[in-house]
């Protein structure tokens, strides 16, 4: 016995020296138990008790009966309201439908599929969660069965045994119960996708029913006027079309409300800014109005006089970036909304004589309103449709007798409007004719172009004259004056404020037209096919849509890099003390390599492997070993001028007979402006491989020379105290280094006499000599100092045989 004692002591020191290099924190789950072949003997009894401490707050935190109670309650509400709602639909032939109204069903169930998933997302998020929490007990109970095959039974006493049972029971009893439970919401989940995917069949049959419909457009849908069944064949009445269409769309706008309290809530906010914003606006008119330099700031002036009504047109343009999928009847709401504050804004720029045609357009947008009420097949409808039809000719066909071509500019802007009108009332008189002959879908569609087209496009017109004013103003305000960035490309951003609000327009006015042509969709996947479709060109196999991202990341890579390096160069670099010409080279630097980053989004983007890249990496190689080493070599010597600095924009330089200032240095060459205004642009090479002089490098000074000589017989020592006078009275003349002047030479008709002297002031250099040379003069004339002139003495002789001799000595 004692033996066996002995045995034990020695193997519990064994162990205990084994397991000092482990981390307890492993052995007590807290770690990674998978590499964790089972827990130390002496560790069982402290370990037991946190594992059962660890099991107990992973039940304490699994979802409770309670909850779980009440997550399937409100399951159960919800597929309980969608299976009534199915069985409603399920007798309705959604062929009959009107396009409106099965559009509104479309609208409604879609967001029923979004409750849906959401509420699927939820439970898959609860399911997620006690998977989790399985894992973990899962983990443990492995590590104690371990723990419990590892130790003999003949060594373990009853303690030991019964900590190790104990957890065991508690992890089995935690398993059961997380299993429990998430049997309980798998069977949620499975009740929630079979309705998903019931709700996806009728959404896909009400979508090829809408599609059908759209093809059929061309089809004679009702009787015609003349025949006998056009008044007998609508059992229905107008009191009944009314109440159809009260309650189909009530339920459309009580479903949008119900899945978009949230953006509503955003929306109406963003509207309360927008007013206050424009009322403050309204406030400044008279300030403003003094910076009115072009139309678009009158024209935005003029608008934000009516707050109100500006911040309605922009709110309802904006509408769709917070309330997307709309139902039509919002859409309809929203036009008659506007009808008034558009009216209204719109007279304040447009001409008197022209309001006449805004009231009858805005009559005959709520006639229009007013015929969805009735169904196709009532009489009334057909009756208001002759009506707008007839409306349309009567008005397009004044509107183009008194469009007045001379009073536009742009004679091409002109025959374009001109040429829309007359669309116009081609369509206008298709629907006419459609209308009578009973092609309904085809008469909706042409008589409702010009109203749509025409309120679309007033709309368009507003918010824009408005935006672009707005954003000049802003450009021009006192906020942004300080900017050198925004004085030096004023007028730069100005058109591209315009361009690119004017470019948003035109793609809402485009997506409008094809909506009321009933088109979008085809185009749309017309689009994506010419642009998705695979082209080959030999060997070469490419997408248009790739080639249109590659070249637009590489367009916007170029117009940020450029707008960046400027904002640093006029506003951010010039305000910190650097060395000259340090600036540009960060700013340059910063430049090429947002360049290079566009560059490798570019290729990213459209799929391109390094492995093509490589090999037009080594074709472009080739190509500077044949003919491309000047291109190279210059574009280096750019690279070198970069980083070293020689010389900068600015600088006066000569490079040999070329005289003149840096105007501008490229990467491949540099441009300078010669003093007689010529530009010359000379490779960046030439100004690394040649000798050049750069007279402004590290300053602006500049020494000037001027030889100065009198008579003979002259006083040396007054003449150069006259001289320095001149020189020190000069406020151009440096004080530092000191002028001089120098007894250079005793000439053949002058005594010289040398002025040297610095100016800062090197633009002005000549000018400056200039003006020193007329003191001189005029000193020393004043002084009676004579300013010589070279002479020469004439002697005459008579030689042998009457022969003259003339010599001449200077």
């Amino acid at each position: 016995m004692e033996a066996v004692r002995m045995f034990f002591v020695l193997f519990m020191m064994v162990s205990s020296v084994l397991v000092k290099a482990q981390d307890p924190l492993t052995l007590l789950g807290k770690k990674d138990t998978t590499k964790v072949v089972h827990i130390a003997y002496d560790q069982i009894p402290a370990a037991s008790i946190e594992a059962i401490f660890r099991f107990e707050e992973i039940l304490s935190s699994l979802i409770t009966p309670d909850e779980l109670s009440r997550e399937a309650t409100l399951t159960d509400s919800l597929l309980s309201h969608v299976d009534s709602l199915l069985m409603v639909d399920d007798t309705l032939h959604f062929e009959r439908l009107l396009l409106r109204n099965l559009l509104n069903k479309q609208n409604f169930w879609i967001g029923y599929k979004g409750l849906l998933k959401k509420r699927q997302d939820q439970l898959s998020a609860i399911v997620g969660d006690l998977s989790s929490q399985r894992d973990k007990v899962i983990g443990d109970e492995k590590l104690w069965r371990h723990t419990k095959l590892s130790v003999d039974s003949a060594f373990v006493d009853t303690l030991i045994d019964q900590s190790i049972n104990e957890v065991l029971l508690q992890a089995d009893m935690v398993r059961r119960e997380i299993l429990s439970k998430s049997n309980e919401v798998f069977v949620l989940l499975k009740r929630l996708t079979q309705r998903v995917l019931l709700v996806d069949g009728l959404l896909s049959e009400m979508e090829s029913i809408r599609k059908q419909q759209q093809e059929i457009s061309l089809a004679k849908t009702q009787p015609a006027l003349w025949e006998k069944q056009f008044w007998g064949n609508y059992s229905g009445g107008s009191n009944g079309d009314l109440l159809v269409f009260v309650e189909e769309n009530s339920r459309a706008i009580f479903s949008f409300y119900q899945k978009n309290k949230d953006r509503l809530f955003v929306f109406f906010g963003f509207l309360l800014i927008l007013l206050g914003g424009f009322i403050m606006l309204s406030r400044k008119g008279n300030h403003y109005q003094s910076q009115c330099d072009n139309y678009f700031k009158q024209s935005a002036t003029t608008i934000v006089q009516r707050p109100l009504g500006v911040s309605i047109i922009l709110g309802v343009f904006f509408s769709g970036l917070f309330l997307p999928n709309r139902p039509p009847i919002l859409i309809d709401l929203a036009i008659l909304v506007l009808i008034v504050p558009l009216v209204d804004v719109v007279a304040q720029v447009a001409k008197r004589a022209e309001l006449k045609y805004l009231i009858v357009f805005g009559l005959l947008v709520l006639l229009r309103f007013a015929n969805y009420v009735f169904h196709p097949g009532n009489p009334v409808h057909r009756v208001i449709m002759l009506v707008l039809a007839i409306a349309e000719i009567v008005l397009i066909i004044r509107l183009i007798r008194h469009f007045n071509l001379r009073s536009i500019r742009s004679l091409t802007f002109g025959y374009f409007v001109r040429v829309i009108l007359l669309f116009h009332l081609f369509a206008a008189f298709i629907g006419l004719v459609a209308t009578v002959t009973g092609h309904l879908t085809l008469a909706e569609v042409a008589v409702d172009l010009a109203i749509s087209n025409s309120f679309v496009g007033l709309l368009l017109i507003v918010s824009s004259l408005t935006l672009i004013g707005l954003m000049h103003l802003l450009v021009d305000g006192d906020w942004l004056k300080k900017l050198n960035f925004l004085k030096r490309h004023n007028q730069l951003i100005k058109r591209r404020i315009a361009l690119f609000i004017i470019l948003f327009a035109s793609l809402f006015w485009l997506d409008s037209v094809l909506q009321i042509l009933k088109v979008r969709d085809p185009f749309l996947h017309f689009v994506m096919a010419l642009f998705t479709t695979e082209v080959s060109l030999g060997v070469i196999k490419f997408r248009m849509g790739s080639v249109l991202l590659f070249f637009s990341i590489i367009y916007i890579s170029i117009l940020v890099s450029g707008m960046i390096r400027s904002i640093l160069e006029d506003d951010v670099l010039n305000n910190v003390s650097l060395r000259k010409g340090v600036p540009r080279m960060i700013s340059v630097v910063i430049r090429f390599s947002l360049i290079s980053v566009g560059v490798i989004l570019a290729v990213s983007a459209v799929g391109m492997p390094l492995s093509q890249l490589t090999i037009l990496f080594s074709a472009f190689s080739v190509g500077i070993g044949f003919g491309l080493q000047n291109i190279v070599n210059n574009f280096v010597s750019g690279v070198i001028l970069l980083f070293e600095r020689p010389i900068q924009i600015g600088d006066a330089v000569e490079i040999g007979n070329l005289v003149g200032t840096i105007k501008s240095m490229g990467i491949r060459s540099s441009k300078v402006r010669t003093y007689d205004g010529a530009e010359v642009i000379v490779p960046n090479a030439n100004l690394i491989s040649n000798e050049l002089i750069n007279w402004t490098l590290s300053d602006k000074r500049r020494r000037i020379e001027i030889i100065s000589g009198v008579a003979y017989g002259s006083d040396v020592y007054q003449t150069q105290k006259i001289l320095l006078e001149i020189l020190q009275s000069h406020p151009d003349i440096l004080k530092n280094p000191q002028p001089m002047v120098l007894f250079n030479n005793l000439g053949e008709s002058s005594l010289d006499f040398r002025l040297l002297f610095w100016t800062d002031d090197f633009d002005n250099w000549v000018v400056i000599k200039s003006e020193i040379t007329f003191k001189i003069y005029d000193a020393l004339t004043a002084a009676g100092i004579e300013i010589p002139f070279p002479q020469r003495d004439l002697h005459i002789r008579t030689m042998p045989g009457n022969q003259l001799s003339v010599n001449s000595d200077q």
